[in-house]
């Protein structure tokens, strides 16, 4: 019975080897690859409007042109849906029209009809393709599909030099740290009376702010110790238990680095738990971008593949 139990351990451990290539994922992108036009925060857009001096760079894109096509995201009755959920289906449901559209790029337009509209959160059920009910139109928003048909974006560019008497994990690590340390979270409401206001959190006593807040205050001080803007993003991203959140990327030699207000650790981009929506570009522009997901990118490397062999 020993001898037997060794051959059948010897023989799953065999198996378990012999499978364990066809399991494996690609290793991810150690950079954000950043695809079409994104929707900018309206807060972030009002932070532009009122002091033009953080915002340098492009145009930022207030709205992306319609189109006939479009993705109807319905809520049933009772149910509310927030700009989240609509954002979060927009980005799920792109993969799954790509069969669809292989043949012509475009932009779709994601509708969400709901009986109610959350401003940050909200539940929601996804169906293409069926009628439109008789609920007020609760949101749009836009989706250009155009990076998954497109060749694969170029690689991510060497990052700008910075002071060789700096360490640049060690900066980022404090500057998160004490950031996170000192500033009271608190919401736009509490602090303003109003919802989406950006704005610098400070890092003194009593400072307080949310998550866009303390990711502005992270940028200002990094830029002001000899971190280069050029390689500081902010970033709109998403978790079931968290909603809606603004985090900031830093590039580093090694990859995207995200300073979280939620967690006083340093993570890869494609470590945080966070469905990516919208980054700003880098190079310290006001546009912002769509972030490719992995499965995005696979399906942009296939079709280029398939352009080259025909």
């Amino acid at each position: 019975m020993a001898r037997l139990k060794r051959h059948l351990l010897y023989g799953l451990t065999a198996q378990c080897i012999v499978m364990q290539p066809a399991l494996a994922s690609p290793k991810p992108s150690p950079f954000l690859i950043l695809g079409g036009s994104a929707e900018a925060p309206r807060g972030y857009l009002a932070m532009c409007a009122q002091t033009p001096v953080e915002c340098d760079g492009a145009p930022a894109a207030s709205s992306l042109a319609a189109s006939a096509d479009s993705v109807d995201v319905h809520t049933p009755v009772g149910a509310s849906i927030g700009a989240t959920g609509a954002i979060v289906a927009a980005r799920h449901v792109l993969p799954v029209l790509a069969p669809a559209i292989a043949f012509r790029p475009s932009r779709f337009s994601v509708a969400v009809h709901g009986p109610m509209l959350n401003d940050r959160f909200g539940g929601f059920t996804l169906t293409i393709g069926s009628p439109t009910p008789p609920q007020a139109l609760a949101f749009v928003y836009r989706v250009d599909s155009t990076p998954i048909l497109a060749p694969m974006p170029h690689p991510a560019p060497a990052p700008a030099p910075m002071s060789p008497d700096i360490d640049e994990q060690q900066l980022l690590r404090q500057i998160n740290v004490r950031v996170n340390r000192i500033v009271r979270q608190a919401t736009d409401l509490a602090i303003y009376g109003r919802e989406e206001v950006w704005h610098a959190s400070g890092a003194y006593d009593g400072a307080a702010g949310d998550c866009e807040d303390m990711a502005l205050e992270k940028q200002a001080e990094l830029i002001t110790a000899g971190f280069p803007k050029s390689r500081l993003s902010l970033a709109v991203v998403y978790a079931p238990a968290v909603g809606l959140h603004t985090v900031l990327v830093a590039r580093t030699r090694d990859g995207d680095q995200v300073l979280d207000s939620r967690t006083p650790y340093l993570r890869p981009w494609y470590k945080s738990g966070y469905t990516w929506l919208s980054v700003q570009a880098f190079a310290g522009s006001k546009a912002w971008r769509q972030p490719l997901s992995e499965r995005q990118i696979a399906l942009a490397a296939s079709d280029t593949a398939d352009t080259d062999r025909s």
